[in-house]
């Protein structure tokens, strides 16, 4: 596969930089959060136009969705919004609900992109869930991945068959960390027991008191200081039930 990088989004102050991956003739597009203090990764600029113009008809279907929501946008708006023809984004789109998958699916590759760096048994297990937990908590807090959510999650629900496979994987938060746990437990350091369970009860301790309440605007921001607070008991509480 060769990864070229197009160009950089700037949602709220984070970046989400858009590549287009190349296999066997097929092209798509990825969206992938890179969190703040890392070396973003460099690929060639040699694009085609297509190329480019395809990158431009995502980034503006995100605006779109996200001013107007996903019933009240239409191709004709992301076609004018990216600054080509409508016929442009049929070609590179068959449908606007095949365009949303796209970036639905996108979405979902920027939470498993987060994961934790390999178990190493040298390692307390404290000191590295606290790592993962952090990145987990820097893309949750993200006001743009927010938004995002507010625009992609209520079409989950009206429309449930709508990017039901990319959706089941952002609710298990799947592979990355299931292996860490998996290695975890084969050095003998948890409990062997249910590693997708373990992988969602995380996710579920930290979303519960960092993401959901400013899906739903109930609770103001955390401060640093209380993010810190908040990793640090759900890792303790987390370890105080699968530790070995």
């Amino acid at each position: 596969m060769v990864k070229c990088l197009i160009s950089s989004v700037p949602l709220g102050g984070l970046h989400w930089w858009v590549y287009f991956s190349s296999r066997q003739s097929k092209l798509k597009s990825l969206l992938i959060y890179q969190p703040s203090g890392e070396n973003y990764p460099k690929y060639p600029m040699n694009l085609t136009l297509s190329q480019k113009k395809r990158a431009a008809i995502v980034q503006a279907a995100i605006k779109e969705f996200q001013i107007s929501g996903y019933n009240c946008s239409n191709m004709d708006s992301i076609a004018s919004r990216a600054k080509v023809s409508k016929r442009t984004v049929y070609n590179h789109f068959e449908s606007k609900e095949a365009l949303f998958q796209e970036i639905s699916k996108q979405l979902c590759d920027s939470v498993t992109n987060v994961v934790p760096e390999p178990f190493d048994p040298a390692i307390t297990l404290r000191e590295q869930l606290l790592d993962f937990a952090k990145k987990k908590i820097e893309l949750s807090m993200s006001p743009k991945f927010i938004a995002l959510c507010k625009v992609i999650l209520p079409e989950r629900v009206r429309n449930p068959g709508l990017s039901a496979e990319t959706f089941q994987r952002i609710r298990c938060d799947a592979n990355g960390f299931e292996l860490w746990l998996a290695d975890a437990a084969q050095a003998g350091a948890i409990k062997t027991i249910a590693i997708q369970t373990l992988s969602r009860q995380f996710s579920g301790l930290l979303m519960e008191f960092v993401f959901w309440p400013q899906f739903f605007g109930i609770e103001s921001p955390p401060t640093k200081k209380e993010l810190l607070q908040i990793a640090e008991s759900t890792v303790d509480l987390f370890l105080n039930g699968c530790e070995s």
